[in-house]
């Protein structure tokens, strides 16, 4: 595919997510002037299609810490999570050919979002976009701590490092199996 038609399809589809959220601002703007009970109201949303990011983790926040606020979020239903395979592109797509990579290190990813359990996938805390995010900004701290500690010049991203990230107690916490509590919780 051209990049010229890439470019094209790009604004044509963040065009059309910004006439849904302005669209959702006027109907907030109408309701502001013509209820009372809207007159404060505060519209927290995502950007584009990242759903469970850090719009809702700000909007739960508000509701949590701030029950006066009139917070109200705003998502497309229709909006799919991320499966297991496009967090690892994701993930592989942070490294944008700008950060060097080991042979093995694409698989090792891929295997890492493989094996994440079910329940961490459904669960309500789980935020995707910023765990993928999170695990590869220490992937990368860790790779740079190993280099410099080996006096290396170049910082190259292994399986290795994943591990050793993905081994932090924020992450390694997640992919734990709990198992199933059965009769009463004494």
């Amino acid at each position: 595919m051209s990049d010229i038609l890439r470019k094209f399809r790009r604004g044509a589809t963040l065009l059309g997510e910004l006439i849904k959220y302005e669209t959702a601002a006027l109907c907030a703007g109408v309701l502001k002037v013509t209820n009372p009970r809207y007159r404060h109201v505060w519209l927290v949303s995502e950007r584009g299609r990242e759903a469970r990011d850090n719009g809702y983790h700000y909007f739960a926040y508000l509701r949590r810490a701030h029950p006066e606020i009139n917070a109200v979020y705003v998502a497309d239903p229709k909006l799919p999570d991320y499966d297991r395979a496009a967090l690892a592109e994701i993930f592989l797509r942070f490294c944008g050919g700008r950060i060097a990579v080991a042979d093995d290190f694409a698989a090792a990813v891929q295997a890492y979002f493989a094996a994440l359990p079910d329940a961490v996938l459904k669960s309500k805390n789980f935020s995707n976009a910023r765990f993928v995010r999170n695990l590869f900004e220490r992937t990368c701290g860790k790779a740079t701590m190993r280099a410099r500690l080996a006096g290396e010049a170049a910082v190259v991203l292994t399986k290795e490092d994943l591990r050793a990230a993905g081994s932090d107690r924020e992450f390694a916490a997640m992919m734990e199996k709990k198992p199933k509590r059965m009769g009463f919780g004494i």
